[in-house]
């Protein structure tokens, strides 16, 4: 139980994170502002703000994921497809 409340918690931190890069860029809409202002969640973003959301929250997922490689070589692999990022374990 503690590992999902640990994984739980960790997603909820990339996601503050992202909510809160985006915000201090200037990424979102006033109405969507007012939203994170008054401490509601991405579900409640409005379309254009949801796609700025996830595009910060992908990139800092990435971060984490190449920090995770350097850390451990051989354990993760990481190539670009198409302009697209995949990560792969190697057990």
């Amino acid at each position: 139980m503690t590992n999902e409340n640990d994984v739980r918690d960790a997603a909820r931190e990339l996601i503050e994170e992202a909510i809160t890069m985006a915000n201090d860029a200037g990424l979102f809409c006033n109405a969507c502002v007012q939203k994170v202002d008054a401490g509601h969640r991405p579900v409640d973003f409005c379309f254009t703000c949801d796609s700025v959301h996830r595009l910060w929250l992908e990139s800092i997922v990435e971060r984490v994921w190449r920090q995770a490689a350097e850390e451990q070589p051989g354990r993760l692999t990481i190539f670009t497809e198409g302009g697209t990022t995949y990560f792969k374990r190697n057990w």
